[in-house]
């Protein structure tokens, strides 16, 4: 996560990380609509 630049040497989110996350939070809850679509039981049993 560092050499990415999504951490810096203290291990604190950098701005780049905390980018990454909002653009990548679409694609994962779109990921876990399928996950759960295709894998309701274990799915549930997951998110406990």
């Amino acid at each position: 996560m560092q050499k990415a630049g999504f951490l810096d040497e203290k291990l604190h989110v950098t701005e780049k990380g905390k980018n990454f996350r909002k653009d990548f939070e679409p694609a994962r809850k779109i990921v876990l609509e399928i996950f759960v679509k295709y894998w309701p039981k274990q799915s549930k049993e997951n998110h406990r």
